[in-house]
């Protein structure tokens, strides 16, 4: 409540993470218009449904137009789930036909992806779909403890 009126911010290091998440999750559902609106879910989320249950999903990114890693007409699938007990039958597969068709018809030319390269399965997923290394991101670090 003091956090909404802008009078103060909640010291959450003693407080356990099931209950954070609990509290964040309540104040998302009870929002009288959701973050993503329901006119705007399908732009932004895939999902694949097996007997009325969610097995997979696809959340799409506009990046900003300045962004200057990717082409101008493009989406990131920024995140990609299927349930481990469905893979391997088709869901991605699904998943990428509905993505290319909502990129066909808003006229975006590229999607990107990219994944981390311990990723065994999305290294084999990614490319299979077409997906081709573009360029490799640099990771620096700094010792912070002597």
């Amino acid at each position: 409540d003091r956090l909404l009126r802008g009078k103060g911010q909640p010291q959450l290091s003693q407080v356990e993470i099931h209950v954070v998440t609990g509290t964040l999750k309540q104040f998302l559902r009870a929002l009288k218009e959701p973050l993503i609106t329901f006119t705007l879910w399908d732009r932004f989320v895939s999902i694949a449904e097996l007997n009325d249950e969610i097995v997979g999903q696809f959340l799409l990114y506009r990046r900003p137009a300045e962004s200057l890693r990717v082409p101008s007409s493009s989406i990131d699938v920024a995140q990609a789930y299927v349930m481990p007990r469905v893979r391997r039958q088709g869901v991605v597969d699904a998943l990428m036909r509905a993505t290319r068709e909502f990129a066909a018809t808003e006229n975006i030319e590229w999607l990107i992806t990219d994944w981390r390269a311990g990723n065994i399965p999305a290294a084999y997923v990614w490319p299979a779909h077409g997906f081709r290394v573009t360029y490799r991101r640099l990771h620096r670090s700094i010792r912070t403890v002597s």
